[in-house]
């Protein structure tokens, strides 16, 4: 079986997406092509998707809400006793519930997968699909619609660790990451890692996860990327998230986007922003260091 989420992360890491600064060309090599934010699509034809799981409920004032907790290894993914099971794909209505799998391609509507370890790639391409407590190298959203992702835990991948892309026949719509656990890439040479890619999504909230890179690689390219491909990228809300290292804090190239009472340490290697494109689109406060101090994330301020 061929999943598509591979396929998409070897096209993308074949056309780089990123530009930094002259001076940091020369200084490094952790990213070496152009940034394709002035080079967007415009948006397929049709209507918005209804809220499904919960999405547009958090997209609004919930996505600003205090964090319940801070997501660890002891608080997230999956645990307990989990059964062998050779299910790798599911359709419409799958439940799929205590189990180990060695790899998930979820293509079906209304799918609920819940305290379950995948080895391998993990990849979403149906509509109202909620993942909870999910243990897995990296997760790919391709062209999904109404997607939760919470309480997971996402580590020593080779690709990122969560990819959001607008690469098949419709554009993402309202995506929910929540009290993750993104952690220590293993990403190639020659390859970047980001801990939460976005290529086109339309109604996107990321809150309440931490993101660790771990000690810098040249591989590394930001915790949070916003990229304005594949139809754009509009209505994100990134907040209250606890983001570590790697070479930038966040990324950001969107249409319209806001960054609300984040934490950023870990000393990020190159700094907490680059913003490529859509600086009047971009909305931030109450964003500070890991010890308290404010920060101007992204031109706050």
């Amino acid at each position: 079986m061929t999943f598509r989420h591979r396929s998409v992360l070897t096209v993308r890491s074949a056309a780089r997406s990123v530009v930094l600064p002259a001076t940091l060309l020369v200084a490094s090599l952790v990213v070496a092509s152009a940034p394709t934010g002035s080079s967007a699509v415009a948006p397929g034809a049709g209507t918005a998707a209804p809220a499904g799981v919960g999405a547009a409920t958090d997209r609004r004032a919930d996505a600003l809400a205090p964090c319940r907790m801070k997501p660890n290894m002891t608080n997230t993914g999956a645990s307990g006793t989990l059964r062998s099971s050779s299910r790798t794909v599911l359709g419409d209505g799958a439940r799929l519930k205590n189990a180990h799998v060695s790899e998930l391609m979820i293509t079906g509507t209304d799918v609920r997968v819940t305290n379950v370890r995948v080895d391998g790639a993990l990849d979403i391409l149906g509509e109202n699909v909620r993942l909870k407590r999910v243990t897995a190298p990296g997760v790919g959203i391709s062209s999904a619609v109404n997607v939760l992702v919470a309480k997971s835990n996402i580590g020593y991948s080779p690709a990122d660790g969560i990819h959001v892309t607008s690469d098949g026949d419709r554009l993402v719509r309202n995506v929910v990451l929540r009290y993750n656990l993104v952690h220590h890439p293993e990403a190639p040479p020659e390859s970047h890692y980001d801990g939460t890619q976005v290529r086109g999504v339309d109604g996107m909230v990321i809150r309440c996860s931490v993101y660790r890179a771990g000690p810098f690689q040249e591989t590394m390219n930001a915790n949070i990327f916003l990229e304005n491909a594949n139809g754009g990228v509009s209505d994100v809300t990134i907040a209250r998230n606890w983001l570590y290292g790697s070479a930038w804090s966040v990324m950001i190239s969107a249409d319209s986007a806001r960054l609300v009472g984040n934490r950023v340490g870990g000393d990020p290697h190159w700094g907490y922003c680059y913003l490529s494109s859509g600086k009047d689109s971009i909305e931030a406060s109450g964003n500070k260091t890991t010890g308290g101090r404010r920060v101007r994330l992204c031109g706050e301020g």
